[in-house]
């Protein structure tokens, strides 16, 4: 599940390339998502909760990306699974990278959409 700079048409979309993009649809998930500047965050738990929607992403080679994703994130963020919601439905289970901690500068994104911040 991709909430930012990795969705269809953003900045850092093209390191998924290489993992083989099978398919792509909308979907959301629960939580609050932060504008960090060049880049948002998520946080599931905690706080404002919200709808924060994204792409959830089928790849046909996950394991070859996986690592680049994981060194890009950095330790600002931990891969984690969580079951996002897809027309209406509780999709597949997914990786996303969740925000580790909030900084202070951070402000909310109301709408829960990177695109229309």
């Amino acid at each position: 599940f991709v909430y930012g700079t990795l969705m269809t048409g953003e900045s850092r979309h093209g390191l998924l390339i290489p993992g083989g993009i099978e398919t792509k649809r909308p979907a959301c998930t629960a939580g609050t998502l932060f504008d960090l500047g060049e880049y948002p965050g998520l946080v599931l738990a905690g706080g404002e909760r919200q709808t924060v929607y994204g792409e959830l992403i089928r790849f046909s080679r996950l394991p070859d990306i996986l690592p680049r994703l994981d060194e890009e994130e950095g330790s600002e963020y931990r891969r984690e699974l969580l079951q996002p919601i897809s027309n209406g439905r509780p999709a597949p289970i997914a990786w996303a990278y969740v925000l580790q901690a909030v900084p202070s500068a951070a402000r909310v994104i109301e709408s829960g959409d990177w695109r229309t911040r």
